[in-house]
C-alpha cells in the first residue's frame, strides 16, 4: 500500500527538518503503537464517554545523534500479547530528506519526508509504503488502502497544523 501527498508548511525547511528529526515527532506521527482507552461515567446524571490516548515511549537504542542508521524501539504492553516496533533512519540528508523504516510484527512501513523550499515556506512531500506480513492483513489490504485514500487529506491537514504549531 503506497501513499504520496504534499502540503505547504509555513516554516523554513531547516526548522521543519529539525522538528521532524526528534523523538517527539516520531512518537506522535511515525510510531505504530497508540493505545486508546474508553471510559463511561454517569457522574453528572447522564452518560458521559471519555477517550484517552496514550503513546508508549520511543527510545533511541543506538548511540550518537540522529542520522542514517540510528535506531529506536517502541514497546506496547497494553494487551496480553506485548508488541515491539523498531524504527530505523534509512536516509538523512539535512535539510532535504528524512526516511525511516518501521518494522513491527505485522507491518513493515517506509516513510520518506522530502523538504523543498517554496515561496510561502516549505513543500513537504510524504511518501509511505506499507507491506503487511500477516495473511489476514494482506487479505484486508485493499480495504485498508481505500480507507487510507479517504483519510489522506485530513491526515495531511493535521500534519500541517501540528508542524506549524510545534515547529
Amino acid at each position: 500500500m503506497r501513499m504520496r501527498a504534499s502540503t505547504v508548511i509555513h516554516r523554513s525547511r531547516e526548522a521543519l527538518f529539525a522538528c521532524v528529526t526528534t523523538v517527539t515527532f516520531l512518537e506522535q506521527w511515525v510510531a505504530p503503537f497508540h493505545v486508546g482507552t474508553y471510559s463511561a461515567s454517569n457522574e453528572h446524571g447522564y452518560l458521559e464517554r471519555r477517550h484517552t490516548m496514550q503513546i508508549p515511549p520511543v527510545r533511541q537504542i543506538s548511540p550518537g545523534t540522529i542520522g542514517k542508521g540510528t535506531t529506536f524501539r517502541q514497546m506496547d504492553g497494553s494487551n496480553s500479547h506485548p508488541q515491539e516496533a523498531t524504527i530505523e533512519v534509512t536516509e538523512y540528508e539535512w535539510p532535504v530528506v528524512f526516511s525511516l523504516t518501521v518494522t513491527s510484527e505485522h507491518v513493515i512501513s517506509q516513510t520518506k519526508l522530502i523538504f523543498a523550499t517554496a515561496p510561502d515556506g516549505t513543500t513537504l512531500t510524504l511518501i509511505q509504503d506499507s507491506q503487511f506480513s500477516s495473511w489476514p492483513l494482506r487479505m484486508l489490504a485493499f480495504m485498508i488502502a481505500l480507507q487510507a485514500k479517504k483519510r489522506k487529506a485530513s491526515y495531511m491537514r493535521r500534519l500541517q497544523e501540528y508542524l506549524e504549531g510545534q515547529c
